[in-house]
């Protein structure tokens, strides 16, 4: 029988290649090859054939369909028979493979053997196997899961089952054999003893999670084995590079489609799973959490594996839905981490109906009462509905063991919070005790992310009636058709207002959001109000001129670079937009900072377009990888010069944009360009690169020095003033065309009193404060009370002469209450000693200043006079009520 098989195998490969119907391209690499067989044309590999010139994929396909025509086997089959006949090449044929033609009882043969051969690892799930697709097809239609499960089917099942020919089995075989290597299991005829030792461990074909490791060490390990396109790719898509980009833009920086790039993403994942010891992490995943839902950092508690930071979220993601892709997964419920043994859509379920239910339950009722409940309704644990509770949309409320209610009085725990509170608190903070959901409307925010209430805030109330319409007459009188960012419009008031030193963009927009005065657009955008005054909003935010699409259609229209501040000009006349957000626009595709303060689109503005700027970064990217460390700014311009006509057009400044736009890439504050794959761009910081020149230069190095080595990260010359910011930072001044190191001074010391004051002044107002308290000590003779009374008579008088005629914004009621504040003061001079009284006499000498932290005549400028007076006050424990009692005059 074996000698028929052969004489079959030698007459088909014998088979003229003449005789077959082969496609132009590869009849005609045939015949320019001098191939006459089929024999002649299996000696070739796949690979060896796909780069022929002119041949692709489609010619590779032709050819195999041929070969397997014309043999009944597959090309990798005919192709190790070939090279096992041929001298010298038997050393390239696995000894485990045997001829095509052998008899199946020998196949059969190994199949059974596999199954004690594989007995330590017969648990091994399947997906840890690169075994071709129809096998794992075969194995999810008879609901297969494991190595054991596949072995156990008998031989004459698989090797017969629908779609499982001879190639696939021929596969099969070589992926156990090649697993068997790397178990080290023994040959067959010493198989019968492998597992018997007791002191002998099964094998594993997981890798091993070693002592202490985390999450990201194993992820970063797999995606180190992977390699081209896949490693980017996945690279990419994982987090770790930092924001994840869409598989549309992946497609654009590869200049392929979005499907290719899904089918590459998908490909790397598969690959990734089985080089993460994926089994054994998903099993202590799943032994981290006990219930439905349960906190990351309860599960990071139970194992250090899960440890992370907030940052690592998108790679966490990434590593327990796509690599472990297990029973327990990561999912987002309103932007809050959490694991659970549903998948989203099936937890969001359970929550809307534990929702349902809590809400229809009468309060109070015992919270174990009604976890049974929603337990039985779900048909989940107790322990499971329990912790429902805590991740539906609005806050179960407790007292003791007891539920009073369910979000009916969210919004009043909140202000009682912030109420509570010593300063402002974190949204986030916020939202971990209350639960996700909107903030009351009497919640203010005062930075980014941080919320405080009105009555936190000293003066919040005078000046919420102050600015509005100012703001409005502003909007009015600077550009009364566009609409205005808080950021650009308190820039604005503050020329012509002393605002508080609490006045920001955010408190602003706080502010402007409860007045009529103006329509709030949301995310601090305003806009004069319908000039009929009658249009409501519904849906204010869809009024709102979005920053990117506007700035690439000004871009677009104008045909070419524009100068950046002509940009931001005519930006400026449909949206304001502050400093900040302006320069992060910038930075965003397709958006190109070109030299002499240019701005460009992407890939319009390119010289050579796309395809130069392809090259140019390929080249980069060759670089980097070779180098393995990051090119320093000063670097780039070399780079760019020794690449020659490829980047013929291609500027320093340009190859920064350009990288900044590509996905492969990262770059720091100082110019330097590193790979995304790294942990960081591998080039020293501005400040590590100055403190390197000035302990070269013994502590101190010429500005030209410093500027020739250090650039921004456009690639120029750092300015002076932020090389006066960055020797600063580093302890360090610039005085004149050198840098130098600063030396110790002594510290000067103040009493308790007089610190305690001072520190509780707003900064500006502190510095002023501390000159007059310079100047009262240094007074030989104080003035008398009474020149002082005669003073603040007259201070009073021009202020009020002022409200009457050019300044009616000043507020009477605030000037008589700071004059009677000052009194108090002053009849007090006779009983204060020291330090004490220095403090008294200098909050009456700021009163009486004009040349304070902030002008008495503008919007405002009493506020500072004011805080001073309260301040020092309740430094000397003068009792609030008897600041501004009515009295006579000191005489």
């Amino acid at each position: 029988m074996m000698e028929d098989a052969l004489d079959r195998l030698e007459a088909a490969l014998s088979t003229p290649l003449a005789s077959l119907a082969l496609p132009a391209r590869l009849a005609n690499f045939v015949e320019r090859r001098g191939y006459q067989s089929v024999a002649d044309l299996a000696r070739l590999s796949p690979e060896e054939l796909l780069v022929e010139r002119n041949l692709g994929r489609k010619s590779v396909s032709d050819a195999r369909l041929a070969i397997q025509g014309a043999l009944g086997a597959s090309w990798e089959e005919a192709r190790r028979e070939l090279l096992r006949r041929e001298p010298g090449q038997a050393s390239l044929v696995p000894a485990s493979v045997e001829p095509i033609g052998a008899p199946e009882g020998g196949k059969a043969t190994r199949w059974e053997s596999y199954r004690t051969r594989f007995a330590g690892v017969g648990h091994a799930p399947l997906t840890d196997f690169e075994f071709p697709a129809r096998v794992h097809t075969f194995a999810s239609t008879r609901r297969l899961r494991t190595l054991g499960e596949l072995l156990a089917v008998p031989w004459e099942d698989f090797s017969k089952a629908k779609n499982v020919g001879r190639g696939t089995v021929a596969a099969t075989l070589a992926v156990l054999e090649s697993a068997l290597e790397r178990l080290g299991i023994p040959p067959l005829e010493s198989a019968k003893t492998l597992g018997t030792d007791a002191d002998v461990p099964p094998p594993s074909l997981s890798p091993v999670i070693p002592d202490g490791a985390r999450w990201t060490s194993l992820l970063r390990e797999g995606l180190s084995q992977l390699e081209g396109k896949e490693r980017i790719i996945a690279t990419q898509r994982s987090g770790l590079a930092g924001t994840i980009p869409t598989l549309h833009e992946l497609g654009e920086c590869f200049g392929v489609s979005r499907e290719r790039i899904r089918q590459l993403e998908s490909r790397a994942i598969d690959r990734l799973r089985r080089r993460v010891a994926r089994t054994e992490a998903s099993r202590r995943l799943s032994a981290a959490c006990e219930l439905l839902v349960s906190e990351p950092e309860s599960v990071a508690t139970r194992d250090a594996l899960f440890a992370f930071d907030a940052e690592e979220v998108p790679s966490l993601l990434f590593f327990v839905n796509e690599l472990l892709a297990g029973d327990t997964h990561a999912l987002l419920l309103n932007d809050r981490l959490v694991y659970s043994r549903a998948e989203q859509a099936a937890l969001a379920t359970h929550l809307r109906r534990a929702r349902t239910l809590v809400e229809a339950a009468t309060f109070p009722i015992e919270e174990d009462e009604l976890a049974r409940s929603v337990a039985s309704a779900l048909d989940i644990g107790v322990a499971d509905a329990r912790a429902l509770f805590g991740y539906l949309d609005q806050p179960v409320l407790k007292e003791g063991t007891r539920i009073v209610g369910f979000g009916r009085t969210r919004e009043d725990a909140i202000l009682a919070t912030l109420r509570a509170a010593e300063g402002p608190l974190e949204r986030s903070a916020i939202e971990a005790q209350h639960g996700r959901g909107r903030l009351p409307p009497e919640a203010i925010f005062v930075d980014h992310g941080l919320v405080s209430v009105p009555e936190k805030i000293e003066g919040w109330e005078r000046w919420a009636r102050r600015l509005p319409p100012l703001a409005r007459r502003a909007i009015e009188r600077e550009g009364p058709e566009r609409q205005w960012s808080t950021a650009e419009l308190v820039e604005v008031l503050a020329t012509e207002c002393d605002l508080p030193e609490w006045m920001n963009a955010w408190t602003l927009g706080s502010l402007l959001k409860r007045s009529p005065e103006l329509v709030y657009l949301g995310r601090n955008v305003v806009a004069l109000a319908s000039r009929e005054g009658t249009e409501v909003v519904e849906d204010v935010e869809s009024k709102r001129v979005h920053i990117g699409p506007a700035l690439e259609e000004i871009l677009r229209a104008h045909g070419g670079p524009m100068p950046d501040d002509e940009a931001r000009e005519a930006l400026a006349k449909v949206r304001g937009v502050s400093d900040n957000t302006w320069n992060m626009m910038r930075m965003k595709r397709p958006f190109l900072l070109l030299d002499g303060g240019t701005l460009g689109l992407y890939p319009r503005d390119v010289p050579g377009g796309e395809a130069r700027s392809d090259r140019v970064l390929g080249a980069l990217y060759e670089w980097l990888h070779a180098e393995q460390r990051g090119m320093p700014g000063p670097e780039v311009g070399r780079f760019v010069t020794e690449l020659g006509d490829v980047a013929e057009g291609i500027t320093p400044r340009m190859l920064r944009s350009l990288a900044r736009i590509d996905g492969r890439f990262r770059l720091s504050v100082s110019g330097a360009i590193g790979l995304a794959e790294w942990d960081s761009v591998r080039v020293p910081t501005q400040a590590e690169a100055l403190e390197a020149l000035l302990d070269e230069g013994s502590g101190s190095v010429a500005v030209e020095t410093v500027r020739a080595n250090i650039c921004t990260a456009t690639g120029e010359p750092l300015p002076r003033s932020q090389l006066v910011n960055l020797a600063i930072s580093v302890g360090a001044r610039v005085a004149g065309d050198v840098v130098v190191r600063k030396t110790e001074t002594a510290k000067v010391t103040r009493s308790e009193l007089v610190t305690r004051a001072v520190t509780a002044l707003p900064e500006r107002t502190a510095q002023v404060f501390e000159r007059l308290l310079d100047e009262v000590l240094a007074q030989p003779t104080p003035p008398s009370a009474a020149s002082v009374e005669a003073e603040l008579e007259a201070w009073a008088a021009n202020l009020r002469s002022h409200a009457a005629t050019d300044c009616p914004h000043i507020e009477l009621d605030q000037v008589a209450g700071i004059v009677k504040g000052a009194r108090v003061l002053l009849r007090m001079l006779d009983a204060l000693e020291g330090d004490a009284k220095a403090l008294a006499r200098t909050a009456i000498a700021y009163v009486l200043c004009t040349d304070d932290a902030d002008t008495d005549l503008a919007v405002g400028g009493l506020d500072d006079d004011e805080a001073v007076l309260a301040r020092v006050s309740a430094a000397l424990g003068v009792p609030d009520s008897n600041l501004g009692q009515e009295d006579s005059p000191r005489s």
